[in-house]
C-alpha cells in the first residue's frame, strides 16, 4: 500500500462500547499513528449502556452485569479505574449483593406454590437448557426437532417431564392434585416450566424460543468467575475509555445519513465520505461501523426477505411501529449481497427493564423476590393480567431491602410497554398484582376498585427502558435466529472492499465484492451456489485452487486489503455476542486490523 502523506485519518461511526473500544486501542497502541475522529448521533456517549437512579438507587437502563470477571476487560478497566471498590460509591446499587435468591412463587390467583414442586419442574427445564448449551445428544438427533430450533428441543423436554409425571401416577387423582383456584398439578408444573422459559428470553431477547437456532448455542461463550455488577455504573467504563482520548475526538450529535465508499464518485478526494444530517461531510481512509444490528438491518434489508415465521427484529415485532427507510440510504453503494443476507438472517432482539420504586410501609413484603406462574392457553382467557405482563416472570427488589422493585419484559411484550403511558403501564402492574393476590393484608378491601386503588398507592415512581423505539439502537442486542449461524456472525464482521488492491480474479465479468466469506470454524460453509450475471459460483464444484484462491483472498496480507469499511459491535462476536466484553473486544480486533494494515505496532 503506498504512504500516505499524513495521519491515516480513521472514523468511527458510534461511541458506545465497540467504538470507544476501538478508538481507546487504537490511542494507546499507537498514539500518534492515525487521526481518529468518533460521530456518535446521540448527545451523550455509551448507545446501550445507560446508567442511572430511582428512589436514591443507582441502576442501569441498558448493560448490567459484567459475565465473568476473571479475564475480562470491562472489569479490568473497572478495577484499574475504581468503579469496584463499594467505599467509593455514594448510593446503593443494583443487584450489589449479587443474583437475588428465589422468594415466594405465586400462581395466578394467589395460590403459594410449595417449594418442592417448583423444584422438580425446574430442574426438568435446567437438565433441557443444560443440554442444549452443551454437545449433547440431541446433535446426533437434530431431525427430531423440526426447524432446528431451541423451543422445539425444549418443548420436547417439557413433553418428556410431563409423560414422566403422569406414569409415575402424579396428577391422575383430581382430589390429591387440586391445588385450588383452577389449578392442578401438571399445570402447575408446566407453567413454572414455561416460566423459566420466559425469564431465559431475557438472556437471549428472542420473542419466542422457536425463533433461536438450535445448533449455534453450543457456540456461546463467557468468561469464568463470578457474575458482577459495577459498583461505580457500568457508564464509568466508557466514561474513561473517552477522556484517555485527545480532546475533541469524540463529536456528539452527529447523525450520519449517508457513507460513500468504494470510490463511488471519482472525485472524491478519499476512500470514503461520510455525510452527517448536520451537513458535515467528514472523509477518511477508514471507517469503523459499531452501529448495532438493528440499525444494519434497518437501513439494509426488507422485513420481507424472510419466512415470517421467524422473528429476526423488533421492525418484524410491529412494523406498523416503525418506517422502513430505503435500501440504498446508508450505504452506497449497497453493501454486497452475502453481507446483507447475514445481517437479515440474524436475530436482534428486544429487552426492557421496568422499576418501580414502592411505598416504604410495603417495603417488608418486597424483601425477596417474587417468582409469578401465569396461566397459559384457554386458562389464561378469562385473566385481567394485561396481555403484555403475562411472561413477566418476577418482581424482585434491585437488592434485598430495596424499595426499588425490577421487572423484566422481553419481544413483543417489551415493545407494548414502549407504547404506553407511566400510568398506563402502573395500571397494568397492578392488574397483575392483583390477579396475584398481592393485595392481602394492606386495609379492608370491598370491592374491585378499592383493591386496586389500594395497590396503586403502593408506587411512588417509574423509570423504564425503551429501546425498542430509540431510533438509535431498534433493540438491545443480537441472537443467532433460526435458519442462521455463526458463519453470519463472522460475514457480519468480514471488511470491505475484499478486493486487494492488486488482485485479479480468475474471470474478468465476476464480481469479487458478492462472494461470501469462507468459514472456517464452521461445519457448514456459507458458501453456497450463486447466480452473479452470467458467472456461477458454486463451492461443491469449484477446483481446489479456486477455494485456495478465495481462501488466501479472505486472508490477504494487510497492505493488501484497502479496509474502507470494518464492523465491530457485540453482534460481530462469535462467541461473545449480546455482551459488553464482546464488544469491547470486536473494537479491539478492528483497532489491530488497521494496526496490522499500516504495520504499526500491535
Amino acid at each position: 500500500m503506498a504512504a500516505s502523506p499524513s495521519k491515516p485519518r480513521v472514523v468511527v461511526i458510534g461511541a458506545g462500547m465497540a467504538g470507544l473500544s476501538a478508538a481507546y486501542h487504537l490511542h494507546v497502541q499507537s498514539p500518534n499513528s492515525f487521526n481518529v475522529t468518533v460521530l456518535e448521533a446521540a448527545s451523550r456517549i455509551g448507545g446501550r449502556i445507560l446508567t442511572s437512579s430511582i428512589g436514591g438507587d443507582q441502576v442501569e437502563l441498558g448493560a448490567t452485569w459484567i459475565h465473568g470477571i476473571e479475564g475480562s476487560p470491562i472489569y479490568e478497566i473497572a478495577e484499574r479505574i475504581g468503579a469496584m471498590k463499594e467505599d467509593k460509591v455514594n448510593k446503593p446499587w443494583e443487584r450489589h449483593d449479587g443474583f437475588s435468591v428465589q422468594g415466594t412463587v405465586l400462581a395466578e390467583g394467589g395460590v403459594v406454590v410449595p417449594e418442592a414442586i417448583v423444584l422438580d419442574a425446574v430442574e426438568a427445564y435446567e437438565n433441557a437448557i443444560s443440554e442444549v448449551k452443551g454437545r449433547g445428544a440431541w446433535k446426533e438427533n437434530k431431525t427430531h426437532f423440526p426447524g432446528g430450533s431451541v423451543g422445539s428441543f425444549i418443548q420436547k423436554g417439557l413433553d418428556l417431564f410431563l409423560a414422566q409425571q403422569r406414569l409415575g401416577g402424579l396428577g391422575l387423582r383430581s382430589s390429591e392434585s387440586d391445588i385450588g383456584h383452577g389449578w392442578d398439578l401438571p399445570s402447575i408444573q408446566e407453567s413454572v416450566f414455561h416460566m423459566n422459559m420466559d425469564r431465559e428470553r431475557i438472556d437471549c431477547a428472542c420473542n419466542s424460543f422457536f425463533d433461536l437456532d438450535l445448533e449455534t448455542e453450543k457456540e456461546y461463550e463467557e468468561f469464568p468467575g463470578i457474575h458482577s455488577t459495577i459498583p461505580g455504573g457500568y457508564t464509568t467504563v466508557l466514561q474513561e475509555m473517552e477522556r484517555s482520548l485527545p480532546p475533541g475526538t469524540v463529536q456528539l450529535n452527529k447523525k450520519v445519513a449517508k457513507v460513500l465508499w468504494n470510490s463511488v464518485y471519482p472525485s472524491l478526494k478519499s476512500p470514503v465520505a461520510i455525510y452527517c444530517e448536520d451537513g458535515c461531510v467528514v472523509e477518511a481512509d477508514h471507517v469503523i461501523i459499531t452501529v448495532s444490528l438493528g440499525i444494519l438491518k434497518s437501513v439494509t434489508t426488507p422485513i420481507s426477505t424472510m419466512p415470517l415465521d421467524v422473528c429476526r427484529s423488533v421492525d418484524e415485532l410491529n412494523v406498523s411501529l416503525h418506517k422502513k427507510q430505503d435500501l440504498s440510504q446508508l450505504f452506497e453503494p449497497s453493501l454486497p449481497h452475502w453481507k446483507l443476507e447475514s445481517i437479515s438472517r440474524l436475530g436482534f432482539g428486544l429487552v426492557n427493564k421496568l422499576f418501580l420504586l414502592v411505598d416504604p410501609s410495603v417495603e417488608e413484603r418486597f424483601k425477596a423476590c417474587i417468582e409469578l406462574i401465569h396461566r397459559r392457553g384457554k386458562a389464561s382467557s378469562g385473566s385481567s393480567v394485561p396481555w403484555w405482563m403475562r411472561k413477566t416472570f418476577s418482581f424482585e427488589p434491585i437488592y434485598e431491602g430495596s424499595r426499588v422493585i425490577l421487572c423484566w419484559l422481553a419481544g413483543s411484550e417489551a415493545l407494548q410497554m414502549e407504547t404506553l403511558t407511566d400510568e398506563e403501564v402502573l395500571n397494568g402492574v397492578v392488574e397483575t398484582m392483583a390477579s396475584f393476590g398481592m393485595h392481602h393484608g394492606l386495609g379492608d378491601i370491598r370491592t374491585d376498585d378499592e383493591e386496586k386503588h389500594c395497590l396503586r398507592k403502593l408506587f411512588r415512581g417509574i423509570l423504564r427502558s425503551k429501546w425498542g423505539t430509540n431510533p438509535l439502537c431498534r433493540g438491545s442486542y443480537t441472537y443467532v435466529a433460526t435458519g442462521a449461524s455463526g458463519a453470519d456472525i463472522d460475514a457480519l464482521a468480514e471488511p470491505l472492499p475484499r478486493k486487494p488492491q492488486s488482485y485479479l480474479f480468475l474471470q474478468s465479468d465476476f464480481c469479487v465484492e458478492e462472494l461470501p466469506p469462507i468459514s472456517r470454524t464452521s461445519s457448514t460453509s456459507i458458501v453456497s451456489t450463486l447466480s452473479l450475471g452470467s458467472s456461477s459460483y458454486a463451492s461443491s464444484s469449484s477446483s481446489e485452487q479456486e477455494v485456495e484462491d478465495l481462501e488466501a483472498f479472505g486472508d490477504a496480507d494487510s497492505e493488501e486489503r484497502p479496509l474502507q469499511l470494518l464492523f465491530a459491535g457485540e453482534a460481530t462476536h462469535r462467541q461473545l455476542y449480546t455482551t459488553t466484553h464482546g464488544a469491547f473486544l470486536s473494537g479491539v480486533r478492528e483497532a489491530d486490523r488497521l494496526l496490522r494494515h499500516h504495520k504499526f505496532c500491535v
